[in-house]
C-alpha cells in the first residue's frame, strides 16, 4: 500500500500549484492535434473505493431476476425499503441480451434523464490489455491487467491506463492535444478538479490540475497560523494583504534555485486561484440542494458559464464520491447514492436552462465493480463493472452491452466468487469519449496503447 505522507504530499501540491505548467515545457511535445471548434466539456465522476453496478443495474425479468436473487440474496435483505424487489426497480428497457433490466430506486433523478434521452448505460467495462476469457485465465494465456483487485492501482488505470505512479492522465493527454493545436488557449482553467484525482487523471505534459474550492474561497493554511499573534490579528485583513503579498514576492528571493521555483510556484498558484475567483463572482448562481455533490457539480456548471472568460473551448473537470469500498452495511450507500443522483440532476437543469447540455458529457468510473456473490450485506473487491455517459449529446435511452448471466460457471467471471470479467475495455470507452471530445484518432491510439488490440474503438455512444 503507497504510504499515506507521500500520497497526500502529491495531492497537496496538485491541488495548489499544479495546475502551474512549469515542469510541462521541459517535457518533449508530441505533434497532438484536435478539433477545437465549438466549446465542449468533459466531467469524470468517479466512485471511490469500487461501486457496485450490480447493485444498480438489475434484472427486471423474472427468470434472470430470480438467479441474481439465488446469489444475492442476504445482501438484497438488508435493504428494508425493498428497493431491490423486482417490483420497486424502474425499468430501462432492454439490454442486448433482450432482456429488461432496471435501476435502483435512489437513481430516480438518473432515470429521468434516461427517459430523456440523456443517459446510457454501458454494461461491464474495466481495465483490459486485450478481450479476455475465463479459460483464457483459467489456462495463464490471457494477458492481463497489472495488481487487478487493488483499490489504487485499479483507480489509477481507470484514469491514467496504468497503475499507481503512472505521470500522465487521460485528461491531461486529451488537454495536450488541445494544447498543440490552438496555442492560445488557456493551460490554466481547462484541467480543474472539485476534489483531487490524485492519481493524475488531469496530468498532462503540459496540463495541471487546479484544484479549485467547491464554496466560497478559504484562507490558505499559512495565513491560518496564530501561534505569533492574537487571534484578531491573525484574521484581520491588512494581516491577509501583507502575507500574500510576502508570499507572492518569494520572501526574500533565497540563492537556492529549488526555493526558487517553489516561491515561484506559491505566487502563480496564489495569484491563478485568485483570477478564478475573482471571474467567478461574476457567475450566475445556482440553486442546488444543500450537500457536498450538489454544491461541486454547481460549481461546474458556474464555471463552464465563464468559459469565454476563461479563455477555454475545452474543459475538463474531476469530481469523485468517496465511500464505495462495501465489504459489509453496503445499503448505508443509499443515501450517498441519491444525493448524487439529484446532483446530477441538478447539474444538467442547469446546462440546459443555459443551452448547454449538449456541450457537456459526464462519465462514471471507479476503482473495479464488486463480486456479484456477496459476504452478507456487503460485497468484495471485483473487476468489470456496469457505467453511465450523460449529457444532451449522447444517444441515450438504451443499454449498450448486457450485464452477466448470474451463473457463477459462466465464462463471464474469473471464479465462484463471480468477478465479472470485462466486456469492454476502459480504452474503448475512453476512446469514444475522446473521439467526441475532438481529439482526432492517432493520437487516441498513442494515448491508449491497448485500443488496437480490441476489432470495437468507438462504442457509439455519441448521436
Amino acid at each position: 500500500m503507497a504510504n499515506l505522507n507521500r500520497r497526500q504530499f502529491f495531492s497537496t501540491a496538485t491541488g495548489f500549484a499544479a495546475s502551474l505548467p512549469l515542469m510541462g515545457g521541459l517535457m518533449a511535445q508530441n505533434a497532438y492535434a484536435a478539433d477545437t471548434s465549438g466549446y465542449k466539456a468533459l466531467v469524470c465522476l468517479t466512485f471511490v473505493g469500487g461501486v457496485d453496478g450490480s447493485d444498480l443495474v438489475l434484472p427486471i425479468d423474472a427468470d434472470s431476476f430470480s438467479a441474481l436473487r439465488g446469489v444475492r440474496s442476504a445482501l438484497m435483505d438488508t435493504y428494508e425499503d425493498g428497493s431491490r424487489m423486482r417490483e420497486n426497480l424502474l425499468s430501462l428497457g432492454q439490454a442486448e441480451d433482450g432482456l429488461e433490466y432496471g435501476l435502483a430506486q435512489e437513481f430516480a433523478p438518473i432515470h429521468r434523464l434516461y427517459q430523456d434521452g440523456k443517459v446510457a448505460v454501458v454494461a461491464n467495462v474495466g481495465p483490459l490489455v486485450e478481450p479476455t476469457t475465463r479459460t483464457g485465465i483459467d489456462n495463464f494465456t490471457a494477458n492481463l491487467p497489472r495488481k487487478l483487485f487493488s483499490h489504487n492501482d485499479q483507480q489509477s488505470m481507470w484514469l491514467t491506463g496504468d497503475v499507481e505512479g503512472q505521470a500522465l492522465g487521460f485528461g491531461g493527454r486529451f488537454m495536450d492535444t488541445v494544447y498543440n493545436s490552438d496555442p492560445t488557449h488557456n493551460q490554466i482553467y481547462a484541467t480543474l478538479g472539485l476534489s483531487s484525482s490524485r492519481h493524475g487523471f488531469l496530468t498532462g505534459q503540459l496540463s495541471r490540475e487546479l484544484v479549485v474550492p467547491t464554496t466560497r474561497p478559504q484562507r490558505l493554511r499559512f495565513q491560518q497560523a496564530s501561534s505569533a499573534m492574537s487571534y484578531a490579528a491573525s484574521r484581520s485583513d491588512e494581516y491577509q494583504a501583507l502575507m500574500a503579498e510576502h508570499f507572492r514576492q518569494g520572501g526574500l528571493a533565497p540563492s537556492n534555485p529549488f526555493a526558487r521555483d517553489l516561491a515561484d510556484m506559491a505566487r502563480r498558484g496564489m495569484d491563478n486561484l485568485d483570477f478564478y475567483n475573482t471571474t467567478m463572482e461574476s457567475a450566475p448562481e445556482i440553486t442546488v440542494a444543500n450537500t457536498t455533490i450538489s454544491q461541486q457539480f454547481a460549481k461546474i456548471a458556474r464555471t463552464i458559464g465563464m468559459a469565454s472568460t476563461f479563455g477555454v473551448s475545452r474543459q475538463i473537470f474531476y469530481v469523485q464520491v468517496t465511500g464505495f469500498d462495501t465489504h459489509g452495511a453496503q445499503a448505508g450507500m443509499q443515501e450517498r447514492l441519491a444525493e448524487t443522483a439529484v446532483a446530477i440532476e441538478e447539474f444538467f437543469a442547469a446546462l440546459n436552462a443555459s443551452g448547454m447540455d449538449d456541450r457537456v458529457t459526464l462519465f462514471t468510473a471507479s476503482d473495479f465493480g464488486r463480486t456479484v456473490s456477496t459476504n452478507g450485506s456487503g460485497s468484495d473487491h471485483g473487476w468489470g463493472g456496469h457505467h453511465f455517459v450523460m449529457g444532451g449529446a449522447v444517444d441515450g435511452g438504451r443499454i449498450l452491452g448486457s450485464p452477466p448471466p448470474y451463473d457463477n460457471t459462466s465464462e463471464s467471471y474469473t471464479d465462484r466468487r463471480m468477478r465479472l470479467i470485462p466486456d469492454v475495455s476502459v480504452d474503448q470507452y475512453v476512446n469514444t469519449l475522446g473521439r467526441w471530445f475532438g481529439i482526432n484518432d492517432t493520437d487516441l491510439g498513442t494515448i491508449l496503447p491497448n485500443l488496437n488490440n480490441f476489432s470495437t474503438r468507438d462504442l457509439g455512444l455519441f448521436a
